[in-house]
Formats: structure tokens, C-alpha cells, sequence
């Protein structure tokens, strides 16, 4: 049985330092960073604030690396007593779903990243070429530009779907299966796994939402619903002129952190698949998916020039046969962007820089969207190239305020 990240020193120094770094990349001039780097120099967190101002972090070097040095430590004294984490209700996306997330001590969140930065192999190797969400360049625009090709270049093996969602996927996720199947995975490394392990007996219930390392965790964990879909959902099937065939029940599968789509051509084969994938989740991962799941012939048209079927509602858009659309609500909002925007011009008001980032923003969504003749119609083109100067503009100014220099700090 192969075995991950056999060579990944944990205890590594400059791989704490990198940890570090990424975990304060945007959050170095917080007040709680700030307090947490002062234990180890002479500065003060005041004083931290104006070298961060005077665009001379390289000054907080020495600090960064003795926590390094006091993080690989611990590290090597199994010392990993954590303060606990902070339970707080946030809503979420567009559609405020209201989500409860544990928010981690930075000293807690730097071990994450180590734990991510040492089992880079293990994810890199096990999770599908068809997973999505918290991966990098792989997010909504990479599931959308898959499902679309596949519905445009093989109508015959995308004629039926599956449409279904794990039920409250995070808190569901067995930590003792996890642990588990890490044990099979990276078991020659015994100091990454212990770390892991230890990380993951922190959680509360299941996988914490909020925590840099849960979504990793949750996308290799769902790795293996992916992997027994592409290699086990075979049925064998006798014929007469070459006896026992093996046929596949789906032709394509795709994973969205837990939302999943089972793509076929078969009505009866990928009903079979879902009952075989919903038993296989249940009993070896101990998930179950919501009872909203949904079987639907996939948009199509007649000989007559008659559409029939549905469309695949997924990852921000809805795609059809031969083209793609926006979800309605986020179109609106787009649109209410863009109008706001021209409106100010036409009046000869000053936009703020939130209403010109938001609107190239959504000018994202319709850039992966068939809204050509839309956008022409109503100018967007124009408006976007006005919300670009005005940013450009913006930032240039903001790069030009002088710096605030510090000379005792700077002699330090």
C-alpha cells in the first residue's frame, strides 16, 4: 500500500517560518498578531504597527523566527496544548445561511499550516481531478467550464443526472475514520501524523468550520466517495457475443466540497450508482446525503426544436445544452451593481472604490457567462472600464501617501 509524505520534515524551521508567513499574510497589522509577535522581540505591538507602516517588516525577521524556533519545540516535546476555540455565528454568502464557525488562536492556526504545508503530497495525489472548492485554481469557474463541456461535446453520456448534497457535511465528517485512513496514508511519517491527529482531537464535532485545515481535511476525506465512484461503479452485464461484460453506471462525476453530480446515459444505471454511493458514504464514511436529492433528464431538444429536460442548477450558474446563465438572484445583484454604478455617472457623482470593486466582481460572473448580447444592450463594457481607471486612480493615490519613518526603530 502506498504511503504519503515519507520525506517531509515537520520539525523544519524555515517550514514553520513559511507556516507563519501564510498564516499572517493580510492579518500582520491586527492587533492580536501584533501582541502574539511582541512576546518574541523587543518591540512593542505599537511599535510593530509603525515598522508595518513604514513598509519595513523585514525588521520583525527575528521574531518570526523564534516563534519558529518555539512552535518545532513543541513540535518535538509532543507538546500541543491549545487555547480553545471561540464559537461564533456568521451568515453566509448570498443567501445569509446562517453558519457557526470556531475561530482558532493564531498559534493554533500556524500548526494547521504546517500540518497542510507537510501533507501538500497527500492532497495533491489523492483528490479527484474532479473535485472542487478550497483548491486552488479549482473553484466554481473550474466546475462550471467541466459540466459545460461535457453537456456540449458528449450529449449521449450526459442524457441523465444525479443531483445530491452531504447532510451537514462538516459536523458529520467521523474523526476516528479519518484518523484511520490517515494512518493507511501517511503512516511512515509518524511525527506528521501525530500532529495531525492531535489537530484533529482539538475539533469539536466533526470538522470545524473555520479552521484552515477542515477544508483540506474535507476534500481528502470525500476523495474517497470520488475514487469509489470512478473505479466501483461497474455493473456486469452478459452478452451474447462476448459474454460477461463489465459496463460503467455513470459516465462523469463531479464534487463541489459536497455537493455532488453524477452525469449518465442511463436512467436505470445511475439510480443503481446513487443506491450504491449513498450505501458506500453511509457505512464506510458514516455520511449521509439530504433527502432534497434529485434525478432529472438533462436539457435538451427535439427533432421539433421543442427544449425538454432541466438545466444543471450548480456552483453559481445554470447550465443548459448549449449555453449558460446566471442563478436569477445573482444576476440581480449584478445588475444592481452595474446600474448603480451608470446611474452616478449620468448624475456626475463620485463612486466609492466598494462600488467599483463590486462591480468588477460580478463582471467576473459574466465574463464565464453567455450574456454577450445583455452586455451589449446595456453598456457594461463601458462601465467596467470606468470602474478599472477609477481603481487604478485609487490605488495609485493610497501607493503615494509617504511613509511614516521611524529613526529609533529604524536604527534598531
Amino acid at each position: 500500500m502506498k504511503s504519503y509524505c515519507k520525506n517531509v520534515v515537520v520539525n523544519d524551521v524555515k517550514l514553520a517560518e513559511q507556516a507563519i508567513h501564510n498564516c499572517f499574510t493580510g492579518k500582520w497589522k491586527r492587533r492580536d498578531v501584533r501582541n502574539l509577535l511582541s512576546g518574541y522581540c523587543d518591540y512593542t505591538p505599537k511599535q510593530i504597527l509603525d515598522i508595518l507602516k513604514a513598509g519595513k517588516k523585514h525588521l520583525l525577521g527575528q521574531a518570526v523566527h523564534n516563534l519558529a524556533l518555539e512552535i518545532v519545540g513543541r513540535i518535538n516535546n509532543r507538546d500541543l496544548k491549545l487555547p480553545p476555540t471561540r464559537t461564533k455565528i456568521i451568515q453566509d454568502g448570498s443567501q445569509k445561511k446562517q453558519r457557526t464557525i470556531e475561530v482558532e488562536a493564531y498559534e493554533h492556526q500556524i500548526f494547521d499550516h504546517i500540518a497542510v504545508l507537510c501533507m501538500e503530497e497527500l492532497f495533491r495525489k489523492k483528490v479527484g481531478v474532479y473535485q472542487s472548492a478550497s483548491i486552488k485554481k479549482r473553484g466554481q469557474i473550474y466546475s462550471k467550464k467541466h459540466i459545460a463541456k461535457w453537456l456540449r461535446t458528449d450529449p449521449e453520456g450526459t442524457r441523465v443526472a444525479v443531483k445530491c448534497d452531504a447532510k451537514k457535511y462538516y459536523q458529520n465528517v467521523s474523526i476516528p475514520t479519518l484518523i484511520r485512513l490517515l494512518e493507511r496514508d501517511i503512516n511512515k511519517n509518524k511525527p506528521l501524523l501525530w500532529l495531525v491527529t492531535q489537530l484533529l482531537l482539538q475539533m469539536k464535532q466533526g470538522l470545524n468550520i473555520g479552521s484552515y485545515l477542515s477544508q483540506f481535511m474535507a476534500n481528502y476525506y470525500m476523495s474517497y466517495l470520488y475514487h469509489y465512484a470512478e473505479n466501483e461503479l461497474f455493473v456486469t452485464r452478459r452478452s451474447r457475443r462476448n459474454g460477461n461484460v463489465r459496463v460503467r453506471l455513470i459516465r462523469r462525476i463531479l464534487i463541489y466540497m459536497d455537493d455532488i453530480l453524477l452525469l449518465g446515459a442511463n436512467r436505470k444505471y445511475i439510480l443503481m450508482a446513487y443506491r450504491k454511493l449513498t450505501e458506500y458514504a453511509r457505512d464506510f464514511l458514516k455520511i449521509t446525503f439530504k433527502k432534497s436529492w434529485r434525478f432529472f433528464y438533462v436539457d435538451y431538444e427535439d427533432k421539433y426544436g421543442v427544449r425538454h429536460g432541466c438545466h444543471i442548477d450548480m456552483v453559481g450558474f445554470k447550465m443548459y445544452r448549449t449555453f449558460t446563465v446566471l442563478r436569477d438572484h445573482i444576476f440581480l445583484k449584478a445588475r444592481r451593481a452595474f446600474r448603480k454604478v451608470q446611474k452616478y455617472r449620468r448624475r456626475g457623482w463620485a463612486i466609492t472604490a466598494q462600488m467599483a470593486h463590486r462591480v468588477m466582481s460580478y463582471n467576473g460572473w459574466f465574463k464565464n457567462a453567455d450574456l454577450y448580447k445583455w452586455c451589449q444592450k446595456h453598456g457594461t463594457d463601458g462601465i467596467v472600464e470606468y470602474c478599472k481607471e477609477f481603481i487604478s486612480n485609487h490605488d495609485k493615490k493610497r501607493a503615494a501617501k509617504p511613509r511614516k519613518e521611524i529613526p529609533e526603530l529604524m536604527a534598531a
